[in-house]
């Protein structure tokens, strides 16, 4: 027969008491071995064995997870970007004629070290990664290797795919490589034509790529007017940026356009040249906005414009002088939406961006002008 102390330990263990219950039957436990006539002793040991099984299970709460800030500086992005032709550790993965033998694993080790798997300055952190893919090999967590540049298989192959090759030819060029019989020299020209503007092949200079995605993607209804600042300047146009993630942002852009065409068919493009910039001009005449700036949208934290912003983060620096039209009333802003007081605040992998600032202006725009500043190496 069960003696009080086992029922109550039984009683303990059972695990349907709450906390509450749990105390008010030590209580009454401790207030039965007081009366008890037993051993000291024994006692103790029994009050021990009660206490231990009412314990609570203290649980160590994982540490709050740190808030990265990056700033958006696309200065430093153009820098990271001009390695692949300034610096001899990581010019070969875009210009021919390196030192023989070709070491294929301490040119990758290097490579490594100068781009590690967290960036050490501010940059954009899909251009990054897309880096590091065409250089390296990385896996994701289902075993299967990352594309490059934004699940757009833009470059099929990449410097792991010739890793064989290299080793087996050490005595010739890498730029001579071949995977499945296939040239690699192509993709490696992809991937100097997503990193930079040249002007090396006329078919690819800004000039004609800007035409042709704006050729492209607006409607008929507007007939796009290109100044004579654009037609000079973006020919000779040569600047290190990621160009997906531009012509992205610029995709967007002509989609607010083409939204808006029934207010206005009217459409200039300028490009001005500043020592330290390109500062591309985007007018869409006679248009404007009726979102009130206090919109969570046209604040860009959220919907495309947060995700445009996003993607010129540390690529270019935005600005937009816009008409707001509320009734018959018009007020105009200028919306600052990235500059160097710009922030993105990483926590894990949730990546929460600073609104955009508003300031007004005495008069009017005449329409809605998207500014962006491309930055030159300097």
């Amino acid at each position: 027969m069960k003696d009080k102390y086992e029922f109550i330990l039984e009683l303990l263990e059972t695990g349907k008491l709450t906390p509450a219950q749990k105390e008010r039957v030590m209580l009454l436990s401790t207030n039965v071995i007081k009366d008890s006539s037993q051993k000291e002793n024994e006692i103790i040991k029994r009050i021990e064995e009660i206490e231990e099984k009412i314990k609570p299970v203290i649980t160590t709460e994982p540490p709050d997870v740190k808030i990265i800030v990056h700033k958006h500086t696309p200065k430093e992005m153009v820098n990271f970007l001009h390695q692949f032709s300034k610096s001899d550790d990581l010019k070969w993965f875009t210009h021919n004629g390196c030192p023989l033998p070709f070491d294929y694993d301490s040119t990758i080790s290097t490579a490594k070290k100068l781009i590690p798997k967290y960036p050490k300055i501010s940059i954009n952190y899909l251009t990054y990664s897309n880096v590091r893919r065409f250089l390296f090999e990385e896996i994701n967590d289902k075993g299967k290797r990352y594309p490059c540049w934004d699940n757009i298989k833009i470059i099929q192959y990449t410097w792991f795919d010739v890793k064989d090759w290299c080793k087996s030819h050490p005595q010739e060029d890498p730029f001579n490589a071949e995977i499945n019989n296939e040239p690699f020299l192509p993709y490696i020209n992809i991937f100097k034509n997503v990193i930079e503007f040249r002007t090396d092949n006329k078919d690819l200079t800004f000039f004609k790529r800007i035409k042709q995605l704006i050729s492209n993607k607006i409607v008929t209804d507007i007939n796009p007017i290109y100044t004579d600042n654009f037609k000079a300047n973006s020919k000779s146009l040569n600047i290190y940026i990621d160009t997906n993630l531009f012509f992205k942002a610029l995709t967007q852009i002509i989609d607010w356009i083409n939204i808006n065409k029934a207010k206005s068919n009217e459409l200039e493009i300028d490009l001005v040249s500043n020592p330290q910039y390109y500062k591309l001009e985007i007018f869409h005449k006679k248009s404007y906005i009726t979102s009130s700036i206090d919109n969570q949208k046209i604040k860009g934290i959220q919907g495309d414009f947060e995700k445009t912003r996003k993607n010129l983060f540390c690529v270019a620096d935005w600005e937009i002088l816009a008409d707001f039209q509320y009734g018959n009333k018009k007020v105009s802003y200028n919306i600052t939406c990235l500059d160097i007081n710009t922030c993105i605040n990483r926590k894990g992998s949730e990546q929460k961006i600073s609104e955009n600032v508003f300031s007004k202006l005495e008069k009017q725009i005449g329409g809605v002008k998207h500014i962006l500043k491309l930055y030159k190496t300097i």
